[in-house]
């Protein structure tokens, strides 16, 4: 776990200016978008789903690992690993919160994989389950961790908000307040690709598991 969490940090310190105009340039999208009437939630979601794909194909063609697919069919297996895994994960939280995790942990590379190796959406979910046997439970333990943060970090903006009293019931938060909940929730998911870059990095390479304390 430590080594996952802080090869994680170790990406996003060497990569701070593509990893801050996501958290940023995000932050500002959806914080724009929530001044609307409808919140523009739809919209916010294709937005976040391109910015991931482009965040992480950059962050793997820097290390040298981008396959020769960009937008198109990278896309499109891209957003199929993504919507595979994410209807996958909700079955096993249905039932419990640990086949939920283990599933969480077996795709965690599944995006990565569909860029480094120009995979299908099956394909990449197959490798990905594959390449995180040994490494599952220490990959499920900073997801769980992670959860416990996200929890804590949802708790005490909903706390701060509780006290908050608007104009009218249906009046958008003010800007200001807007642009840090956004940029909090932005930070989570820099972080959550952070965690898959150095995934997709240690586990496809020679030995095909993390190195020393998987061995």
């Amino acid at each position: 776990m430590g080594e996952i969490i802080s090869g994680a940090f170790a990406a996003v310190s060497a990569r701070r200016v593509p990893f801050a105009a996501f958290v940023v340039g995000m932050s500002i999208v959806a914080t724009l978008l929530d001044q609307s009437p409808n919140g523009g939630f739809g919209v916010e979601a294709i937005l976040a789903f391109v910015a991931d794909y482009v965040l992480l194909r950059h962050l793997l063609a820097a290390e040298g690992m981008a396959g020769n697919r960009f937008f198109g069919s990278g896309l499109v297996s891209f957003f199929g690993a993504g919507l595979l895994g994410a209807l996958g994960m909700i079955v096993g939280f249905i039932f419990l919160v640990i086949p939920g995790l283990i599933l969480m942990a077996r795709w965690s590379i599944s995006s990565g994989l569909v860029i480094a190796e120009d995979s299908t959406a099956s394909e990449s979910l197959s490798r990905s389950w594959d390449l995180t046997r040994a490494s599952q439970w220490s990959i499920v333990g900073v997801y769980f961790v992670g959860g416990l943060v996200l929890i804590t970090i949802l708790g005490a903006v909903g706390g701060g908000l509780a006290f908050y009293e608007a104009p009218t019931d249906e009046a958008a938060l003010p800007i200001g307040l807007s642009f840090g909940v956004n940029l909090a929730a932005q930070e989570i998911s820099a972080l959550g690709t952070a965690v898959a870059l150095f995934l997709t990095k240690r586990l496809t390479g020679a030995t095909g598991q993390l190195d020393s304390i998987f061995s």
